[in-house]
């Protein structure tokens, strides 16, 4: 089953049968949760996934996030709560910027895999951190790239790349 984001499973690490569903939770469902949100309950049935939690300290938010997702959900004010939640697989962690690193770590070591939204870390040094944890726990590490892979961005790429826009000296 793919992991969100990606068109295939991983290579390494777990892998999910075919009648084992992902089950997501959360962290932080502002605008940019509530669009992840969104998009997972469009491809919930392709990628067996549930919808199964969610944490904000905003009860509006959480309010919010459950009428997308359509029915009831586990809902926590402290992340650590959702992570104790032995039936959840996954996080997707979209918090204020510098909780990223703290929710990824105690995600990790409450046995989750992750998807996190950039900036994963503050540093360099948090960023390694967050690697060599996620391989010593076994578990997925993904950073919020996906709109590198929309079909605009590889009509763009695909342009450069057959030179069609001339020596490209920055692209931000």
């Amino acid at each position: 089953t793919p992991v969100y984001g990606q068109s295939q499973a991983p290579s390494t690490g777990r892998v999910i049968g075919a009648n084992e569903r992902v089950n997501i939770g959360y962290i932080g469902v502002g605008g940019q949760g509530q669009a992840h949100v969104r998009s997972m309950k469009g491809h919930k049935g392709d990628s067996n996934l549930a919808q199964t939690a969610v944490c904000d300290i905003s009860q509006s938010r959480m309010d919010q996030a459950q009428d997308i997702i359509g029915e009831k959900v586990g809902r926590y004010v402290d992340h650590r709560k959702l992570l104790e939640d032995k039936d959840i697989d996954a996080v997707c962690i979209a918090t204020v910027d510098h909780w990223h690193t703290p929710c990824s770590v105690d995600a990790m070591n409450a046995g989750k895999d992750v998807y996190v939204e950039k900036p994963m870390t503050r540093t360099v040094a948090e960023s390694q951190g967050l690697v060599d944890l996620a391989k010593t726990h076994n578990r997925v590490l993904m950073v919020d790239h996906t709109f590198l892979f929309t079909s605009a961005i590889q009509k763009v790429k695909e342009v450069a790349v057959k030179g069609e826009l001339g020596q490209v000296l920055y692209f931000d």
